[in-house]
């Protein structure tokens, strides 16, 4: 077992008994993961649509419509393009959505007035057209010229909240998580740990093997593949790949940089401005979250393509399967990200931090090294920058910005 301080795995008596304190940047980095940061600016990207189209349609009128309505003689008095459009591509706008003002009159002679809108324009006026209204006897305010729409878009075009809804699911998952791992590092009891199995595979064909069979399939795989004619060209490709990825990100960053500069520049009103700076904002996170990972697992797969026989890939975390024993002599399985010795054969015990409360909930403190990592005097020590601040900011910006930008539109 290691035995320095700073390394992945120190001796579990090393570390101070809780409460530890854990430092500001080791929560920034647990809190702001690539996960958080990803669904952020999925969420940020995706409130785009959902400002524009949310608040133009009306599920409630069209549905209270659909339920009861009464007609009634009514007079268009005026019509207007609005800014709205329907189908089109990329350059085509579409078939614009007109505005129909009227005036109709319920059966105990009260007057009242209404708007509809339609895909083209129905009505010419002036002069005024008679019209046949469609209202909510119930609900008067909802009301229709027969033919339209309570609203620029259908009750479907609601579908766009998918997408910042599923963003902040995502955002909320990985602050749930980091929060948890936080909590785990201050308060969790610390235990020796022994790994049983290791994830292995990719998709449909993950598994999980004894830690001994997962680490003579991966010598096998290395030497399978080591010295075969494949390797130079999967080597190639992957550098290939890796440097079309980077220019892609580079390129992707500087056109979202370009663009919103553009739009601070460029007349607009203010909501609108705010609402575009947001959301490319939120696309050039997204952009960086993905374009950065891809990127690196290239350099990963470069470098290890290109070790030489003999030499020792540096161990990257994986997946395990771990149990450790409570007081009471009971025994606990848990799962979590964590490293592997370079030894064959079965893993030493290494530290583990369990929930007393919930013991499944645990992880092993070598799958965070080095952001968390155990200092001399056995509290928590952490490589983690400025940077993990800077994107704990960033992700509020993202999560909080839609709601400044939907109060100003009301």
């Amino acid at each position: 077992m290691a035995t320095d301080l700073l390394s992945p795995s120190p001796q579990a008596d090393d570390l101070a008994p809780p409460p530890r304190p854990v430092p500001f940047r080791l929560w920034c980095y647990l809190l702001a993961g690539p996960v958080t940061l990803g669904g952020s600016g999925l969420f940020a990207f995706g409130m785009i649509f959902a400002l524009i189209f949310a608040p133009a349609t009306d599920p409630v009128g069209t549905w209270r419509l659909a339920q009861r309505r009464q007609e009634a003689p009514g007079w268009v008095q005026a019509a207007a393009e609005t800014r709205f459009h329907e189908g089109g591509g990329e350059d085509d706008e579409g078939v614009p959505i007109y505005r129909y003002d009227y005036t109709f009159t319920l059966p105990d002679g009260t007057p009242r007035q209404g708007s509809s809108y339609s895909v083209g324009q129905q009505f010419q006026v002036p002069p005024a057209v008679p019209v046949t209204v469609e209202y909510d006897p119930d609900h008067p305010d909802t009301n229709r010229i027969r033919g339209t729409r309570t609203s620029p878009y259908p009750p479907g075009a609601l579908l766009v909240v998918l997408f910042p809804a599923v963003g902040l699911v995502i955002a909320l998952a990985g602050l749930v998580s980091g929060r948890r791992s936080a909590r785990l590092l201050r308060e969790g009891e610390c235990v020796p740990a022994t790994v049983k199995a290791c994830q292995f595979g990719a998709g449909d064909s993950v598994t999980y093997l004894p830690v001994s069979e997962y680490k003579h399939r991966l010598a096998c795989l290395r030497g399978r593949f080591g010295d075969h004619l494949f390797v130079p060209f999967a080597g190639v490709f992957l550098r290939v790949w890796t440097f079309m990825a980077t220019v892609f990100l580079v390129g992707g960053t500087i056109f979202c940089v370009v663009a919103l500069g553009f739009v601070l520049v460029v007349p607009m009103p203010a909501h609108d401005r705010s609402l575009f700076a947001l959301g490319i904002a939120g696309f050039l996170v997204l952009w960086l979250t993905v374009g950065v990972f891809m990127v690196q697992a290239g350099w990963r797969g470069c470098r290890a393509t290109s070790a030489r026989g003999g030499e020792v890939a540096r161990q990257q975390p994986v997946r395990c399967e771990f149990e450790f024993r409570l007081s009471d002599g009971e025994v606990v399985r848990a799962r979590a990200p964590g490293r592997l010795t370079d030894g064959p054969g079965a893993e030493p015990p290494q530290p583990a931090l369990y929930d007393p409360r919930s013991p499944t909930r645990a992880l092993l403190p070598s799958g965070l090294w080095p952001a968390a990592r155990v200092g001399p005097s056995g509290t928590w020590e952490t490589a983690a920058g400025v940077d993990a601040v800077v994107r704990v900011l960033l992700i509020l910006l993202l999560l909080a910005g839609p709601s400044v930008v939907w109060a100003s539109l009301r």
